[in-house]
């Protein structure tokens, strides 16, 4: 939205081409929120281990849990 006001306040910048620039923030918006989720559960990993408060067979019954992984190794 600042970006948006900025331009058009600015006045040299047709109206289509903010569309294009708002349109393709919007795709890559989702891939600074992957990024942004990815960095969070990878510092959380490593701070655990920092701490040796990280449980690795926990972490692995859990993450695991959605792939049946976990059902094979037990039989």
């Amino acid at each position: 939205m600042v970006l948006a006001s900025t331009i058009t306040a600015v006045g040299h910048v047709p109206l289509a081409a903010l569309a294009l620039i708002v349109g393709v923030d919007r795709i890559l918006n989702e891939g600074r929120v992957f990024i942004n989720v990815l960095g969070n559960a990878m510092a959380t990993i490593v701070i655990g281990k920092w701490e040796n408060d990280f449980d690795a067979e926990k972490a692995r019954a859990v993450l695991g849990a959605g792939t049946g992984k976990h059902e094979e190794a037990g039989k």
